[in-house]
């Protein structure tokens, strides 16, 4: 598996109508200027969705560390460094996984044309219908709305050393609680639930919408294959690297 962090290279025919969907994150990405920077930075396209998760990750992580300080006095690192990195790895990982889902998916369709596997005519974009993707992003902000309620909200709510003693360094360590509350729900609205939304959207697309399709479409099968998969060797590898892909994330998720 060709790992690419920038811009994997799709090759495309203008005859079939191709043209590459842009990912919500890459979205984001260009309405905040981020791609413009990864273009001067890495001098190639592709980087801006990196930078743009990379920039709230880090500001995330100075906070934590200060609030830390505050809270406990002893720095975050020295007891919850294993859990930034791995998030900070994890999501960066989850940008990768997406867009090489998505790029994986186009070289896959490109090649069973070239083939004459499926038909020119044979609509296999976008990998997951759009109403579909709104809905898992749907259940993704619900169900990240009830963790920051029950998860964060509430708690600092209820803190006793908050109710009971409103002094001035009760109410300095709230603040830093709203200001790290706030930058979360940034992270959580504009990243993580984005990306997790999107990474389950196209694996279903995948796994699950890109066979039924096939199933309705049909294929011709190519007897000629020198290697015996009747011209389906492109769709087996499109399958076995997205379950590993997903599989590598869920341990990756797991394990945050």
């Amino acid at each position: 598996m060709k790992l690419c962090l920038g811009e994997c290279h799709i090759e495309k025919k203008q005859s079939s109508g191709f043209i590459k969907e842009e990912l919500w994150i890459e979205k984001i990405a260009r309405i905040t200027r981020c791609e413009q920077l990864g273009q001067k930075i890495f001098r190639k396209p592709g980087f801006g969705p990196y930078l743009f998760q990379w920039f709230f990750q880090i500001i995330n992580m100075v906070v934590v560390e200060i609030a830390g300080l505050f809270e406990s006095g002893q720095s975050f690192w020295s007891y919850g460094a294993m859990a930034l990195v791995l998030t900070f790895f994890g999501a960066t990982f989850a940008v990768w996984a997406i867009k090489r889902y998505r790029d994986k998916y186009y070289k896959t369709i490109n090649a069973l044309k070239e083939k004459k596997v499926i038909s020119e005519t044979d609509r296999y974009i976008p990998i997951i219908p759009g109403y579909a993707k709104l809905t898992i992003l749907f259940f993704g902000f619900f169900a990240m709305l009830l963790r920051i309620i029950y998860v964060d909200i509430i708690p600092t709510i209820r803190n006793p050393e908050i109710i009971g003693n409103p002094s001035p360094a009760t109410l300095n360590l709230f603040s830093y609680g709203l200001i790290r509350g706030t930058i979360l729900i940034l992270i959580w609205v504009f990243i993580y639930t984005p990306l997790m939304s999107e990474f389950v959207a196209l694996f279903f697309g995948i796994q699950i919408a890109l066979p039924l399709t096939i199933r309705k479409t049909g294929l011709n099968f190519r007897f000629s294959d020198p290697h015996l998969f009747g011209g389906l060797s492109p769709i087996g590898d499109l399958f076995k690297q997205s379950a590993g892909i997903y599989f590598i994330g869920l341990t990756i998720y797991d394990r945050c």
